[in-house]
């Protein structure tokens, strides 16, 4: 399975989940980050959501081959539709979700899907996750900066309180080009955290910074 950057980000970034919270991930894809967060929280109980049913059946694939069938599971549903049948709501909530909004639409049908709000905006994430989410849980997404920006001001809108923003880059000298935030539906008494992450300390392959690597390192040979 191809993973990548954003994916392995958000699966790592640490995330406040009580001992045998439930996890919604929405757009699942694979599964990779469902995987990460329930190696980390092994009481936790999982499912991922995604509107592709080959990458359904791959992430139920991946959860049998690394033995967390048990407690993780997979739907091929959409989250709009999810949202108006399920009936219970979620602790947690994670998400790496389309961006790109140009016209000019990647021919692979799958790509599409990953990677366009043709499908699902940044609006209806919001309305939805709003609707799943416990009182008190927290959404975890990563998004270009300024898809954040906006998804910020829709949250806010809705009585959510934006408590933690990690800004990424791949150099020293590049400008921002991803951002991991974390929304809390209702008050959470902590003040807002801001952190940044640096991906390479040079252009050379593989020239990690060290806090790339520590984030990192339960999950990738470096």
């Amino acid at each position: 399975m191809k993973i990548g950057t954003d994916a392995l980000l958000l699966g790592a970034y640490p995330k406040i989940i009580k001992k045998t919270g439930t996890i919604l991930e929405i757009g699942s894809g694979c599964g990779i980050i469902t995987m990460m967060a329930a190696l980390q929280h092994p009481e936790s109980r999982f499912l991922g959501i995604d509107i592709d049913e080959s990458s359904v059946e791959e992430f139920k694939e991946n959860l049998c081959n690394n033995q967390l069938d048990g407690r993780c599971n997979a739907r091929c549903i959409g989250l709009t539709e999810y949202s108006k049948v399920v009936s219970n709501q979620y602790d947690v909530i994670i998400s790496n979700p389309p961006f790109f909004t140009s016209d000019m639409l990647p021919k692979d049908h799958k790509s599409r899907i990953s990677k366009h709000t043709t499908t699902l905006s940044l609006q209806e994430i919001v309305n939805s996750v709003n609707i799943l989410l416990k009182e008190g849980g927290l959404f975890y997404v990563i998004l270009p900066v300024p898809e954040s920006e906006a998804i910020s001001h829709s949250f806010k809108a809705v009585g959510f309180e934006h408590i933690e923003s990690m800004d990424i880059r791949s150099l020293a000298s590049s400008p921002f080009f991803r951002r991991i935030q974390v929304f809390s539906k209702g008050n959470f008494d902590q003040k807002l955290i801001l952190k940044q992450l640096t991906i390479y300390k040079s252009q050379e392959r593989n020239d990690w910074t060290d806090e790339y690597k520590k984030l990192l390192q339960e999950f990738k040979n470096f």
